[in-house]
């Protein structure tokens, strides 16, 4: 093997002989079976012949196809036309193949993707012509585009699920604070505090006091700091009902003030002094949002929403926060009802009354029934959820049960249900009941006991939780095809199987981060050149599309790159070049990379000893790999390289390293050197060592799995980064030529 030889597939000299008739009619067979068709371009009388399967791509007719090469080009889309004639006009310059992938329009005005391979016709040392074959790429073209689709609605999905799950808890939440045995004022506190960082940043609460006039009486901030400007800012500039806007406004006009965003010109408007000014930006306030509190007799408060640091309050948080802020009203004519009866009543009927009022404000629909079967009280959420009607209550429980056995899904299951709850009395019980309708809702029973424990009947509540059930769904439909996608894409940016080479006991690994919800960025690759060999080991910046559009973008550069110059340090220098002409048509995401790319070729001394092997390692970025050799010494390959795909030039140096027989090349990515255990440590190229070490001369498959078995192990068996493992042996009398 001579890796200094010129290479001799650079062009085809005029006059080459075919191998006669029966050989060009299996050539012909052979490229209709791959959906290939096949030109020639006769340069210097600018003729071009195609033949009928080519015609059959681009959308033609027989005899249709060009007869120059400005009616070739007259095919191509548009936006094409230039790329594929700079491509063609590099070929003939430079007397090297070519590939090329373009749109075409069809006559029927269909546009495909093609995808052409041309080789150079040389005569004289003068390229006199092009000839090649093109086939139809539409198919994998659309694939992508599917794919890349599907990406951006999972994503679109999950952020809006992951919205609602938010807004959902909110609710909940805040419904229960609000249910609370607790005074107004701890109750609206509550609302406030529960609201950060749900949806907003800092959030104060306002009520009258006896003179009429706004008093502070809650006041949150996620940064305590802030807490301390806005108290400042209410001291020395207290809420006024006569202010034009605000919080005053508000609660003189009993309407809610919504502030979608807070500019300049607006706080410059609503500051009453320079210093007040200055203590609104020192807020960094960019919306805000102001619900009055009303009551029976009229507002009573208000409650103050504030967001900062860019974040927005959207219109559905008014809605949101109205609804909550209209059961405070509830609240206070709960209040006052007990006032009234407090005074009026003995202690039994307050009570009696206390229990209907806490029904009809719950947001459960709730159903007591006696020891006898007879309904004791229900509220109309509960005839709303079972639609039923006051008649049909009053008839007792039995009633009730077998009208509501046609209404669920499962009716022997519920009426069993129902019995054993009569029959067994337990503390509590929960479970779900699912209508024949769809619906499902929420059940939860407990016993009712006096003071004495005498048994006095069962109490019932229900509440609706189909949209929360369906939400929960989605969510982990939408998780399992997110998994499922970014698993099949991974594959595809990995060799399906690794290939023999002679000589050489080669095996890789690769276990992706978590779950695997995402497509990773590390990757690997072997191939051939003549009769050398290239591995490649990375690391791209990023996760999902743009880091599988940029693996992408890594394998087929260096394997483009490689079949003109196998040199490691020119192929990752070329690979650089690229990814930065690459990044001027991105959207501007970060797009850097860490590569190792090592060339395996025979020791072309003629005092070699049998199975020695040269490894030429050049590393951009990437950490140099592991020499294991079989007496267990280990020793760095390579020099670290400038990061890929940032500056314009890079160092990267190939240095080569002399490989005998049971020797060992160990690659990883920093999945494997950044793993860390529980208290931080980091197992970095000490912990390789201490694997790899009793391992040499084993087989490369035991090297990658123990590495790959001790990496997870130091993490609990979760990788928290994608992990990449390439190991390539040197077996005894190795040659690879």
């Amino acid at each position: 093997m001579n890796p200094e030889a010129p290479d001799s597939g650079h062009g085809v000299q005029a006059g080459d002989q075919g191998a006669g008739d029966t050989t060009a009619e299996r050539l012909r067979l052979a490229l209709l079976a791959g959906g290939l068709g096949v030109w020639e371009w006769d340069r210097r009388a600018d003729t071009v012949e195609w033949d009928e399967a080519l015609e059959e791509i681009f959308g033609l007719g027989p005899g249709e196809g060009p007869i120059d090469f400005d009616s070739y080009l007259a095919l191509l889309h548009p936006d094409d036309v230039d790329s594929v004639r700079a491509t063609i006009a590099e070929a003939v310059d430079t007397g090297t193949e070519f590939t090329v992938e373009h749109r075409v329009v069809c006559p029927g005005g269909d546009t495909k993707w093609v995808q052409g391979r041309g080789h150079p016709v040389v005569e004289d040392g003068e390229v006199v012509g092009l000839v090649g074959v093109t086939g139809d790429v539409t198919e994998r073209h659309e694939a992508e585009a599917e794919r890349a689709r599907l990406l951006a609605e999972e994503s679109a999905v999950r952020a809006e699920a992951e919205q609602e799950r938010a807004r959902l808890r909110f609710i909940v939440e805040a419904k229960a604070a609000l249910s609370e045995h607790l005074a107004l004022e701890d109750q609206l506190d509550e609302l406030a505090r529960l609201s950060i960082p749900r949806f907003a940043d800092g959030s104060a609460v306002h009520l009258l006091d006896e003179a009429r006039e706004p008093e502070l009486a809650a006041l949150h901030h996620r940064d305590p700091q802030q807490v301390e400007v806005i108290r400042q800012l209410f001291d020395q500039y207290p809420v006024r009902l006569d202010n034009s806007v605000g919080i005053g406004a508000a609660i003189r006009e009993g309407r809610s003030g919504w502030l979608p965003e807070a500019t300049e010109e607006l706080l410059a408007r609503a500051a009453e002094s320079e210093h007040h000014l200055q203590l609104l930006r020192k807020l960094d306030l960019t919306a805000g949002l102001v619900v009055p509190l009303i009551g029976p007799d009229g507002t009573f408060g208000a409650i103050t929403f504030i967001t900062t640091g860019g974040r927005r309050l959207a219109e559905s948080d008014l809605g949101l926060v109205e609804q909550l802020c209209s059961r405070v009203a509830v609240l206070v004519r709960n209040a006052q009802l007990l006032e009234t009866q407090e005074l009026e009543r003995a202690a039994h009927r307050y009570q009696a009354a206390l229990l209907q009022s806490m029904f009809e404000a719950s947001v459960d629909g709730v159903l007591a029934v006696g020891t006898h079967g007879e309904v004791l009280a229900y509220n109309q959420r509960f005839l709303h959820l079972w639609d039923l009607d006051d008649d049909l209550v009053a008839q007792g429980d039995d009633a009730l049960l077998a009208e509501a056995e046609q209404r669920v899904a499962d009716r022997e299951g519920f009426v069993a249900s129902v019995k054993a709850a009569y029959e067994d009395r337990p503390d509590r019980m929960h479970d779900e009941v699912e209508l024949a309708n769809g619906r499902v809702l929420d059940r939860h029973g407990t016993c009712l006991t006096g003071p004495d424990g005498e048994y006095l009947g069962f109490l019932w509540s229900f509440r609706d939780v189909t949209l929360e059930r369906a939400q929960a769904a989605a969510v982990a439909e939408a998780g399992k095809r997110s998994a499922m996608l970014a698993r099949t894409l991974q594959q595809s940016l990995l060799p399906p199987r690794l290939p023999r080479i002679p000589g050489i006991d080669l095996a890789a690994r690769y276990h992706p981060a978590f779950e695997g919800l995402d497509i990773g960025g590390d990757f690997y690759d072997v191939f051939t050149v003549g009769d050398d060999w290239i591995l490649v080991i990375g690391d791209v910046c990023g996760k999902g599309a743009e880091a599988a559009s940029l693996t992408a973008l890594a394998r087929y550069t260096i394997r483009a790159t490689s079949s003109h110059d196998s040199n490691p340090a020119s192929i990752l220098t070329e690979l650089n070049s690229v990814m930065l002409a690459d990044a001027d048509s991105t959207s501007g995401f970060p797009r850097f990379a860490t590569v190792g790319c090592i060339r395996l070729r025979d020791d072309p001394s003629p005092d070699a000893e049998p199975g020695t092997i040269l490894a030429d390692v050049a590393c951009g970025g990437h950490p140099p790999p592991l020499l294991v050799r079989h007496d267990r010494t280990i020793e760095a390959a390579g020099q670290p390289g400038t990061l890929l795909g940032v500056f314009p030039e890079v160092q990267v140096t190939a240095v080569t390293s002399t490989l005998h027989s049971g020797d060992a090349l160990v690659c990883v990515t920093d999945g494997v050197l950044e793993a860390r255990d529980a208290e931080g440590n980091q197992f970095e190229v000490d912990g390789m060592e201490r694997v790899l070490a009793p391992l040499a001369g084993r087989g490369a498959g035991r090297m990658c799995a123990e590495l790959e078995s001790a990496a997870l192990g130091v993490q609990d068996g979760v990788a928290h980064d994608d992990i990449a493992i390439l190991v390539a042996r040197v077996e005894p009398q190795t040659r690879l030529g």
